[in-house]
């Protein structure tokens, strides 16, 4: 027969065990759930692998013409887990005397567009004065942001490119 006293002293310590189990899984799981949440690969095997698609599909895409001014950057994001890559090319038009400038940003793997920037001169106008015909992003979360300027597609592309 177990006293009454003895009984209440295995219920707390019934209860600091169950306390302390729970406390040590939770803490299991988060450890878990963390590494499972890292890449699978070194950042800078990623890092290397995004560089060399990235100038494969540059070379591959004839950005490279000799008409045209083209560059390219890349960047893996670890924290979206993809290779984005933005091409920045210059065409001037001798016959119309127009010259157009385009700049995106995508996925050197997959090739998805997230980022898209279009403008050409305009006779009679400064630079600053002429708007881009095409101006557009594609956020994070998956909305798709129209943008007014070099600058401005500049700022919201940089998530992609900067981290």
């Amino acid at each position: 027969m177990i006293l009454p006293e003895m009984r209440d002293t295995l219920i707390v310590l019934l209860l600091v065990t169950v306390a302390t189990l729970g406390y040590f899984v939770t803490n299991q799981q988060r450890r878990i759930k963390s590494l499972e949440a890292r890449p699978k690969t070194n950042t800078i095997e990623l890092q290397e692998k995004c560089a060399k698609q990235a100038e494969l599909v540059f070379k591959q895409s004839g950005w490279e013409a000799k008409d045209v001014i083209a560059e390219f950057s890349n960047h893996y994001n670890s924290k979206l887990n993809r290779c984005f890559m933005r091409v920045e090319k210059t065409d001037p038009t001798i016959v119309t005397k127009t010259i157009f400038t385009t700049k995106f940003v995508f996925d050197a793997f997959e090739r998805k567009s997230y980022a898209e920037y279009t403008w050409k001169t305009e006779p009679g106008k400064k630079y600053w004065e002429v708007a881009p015909t095409e101006c557009a992003v594609t956020l994070a979360d998956g909305t798709r942001k129209m943008c007014r300027s070099s600058d401005e597609f500049d700022e919201l592309v940089k998530p992609y490119m900067d981290q």
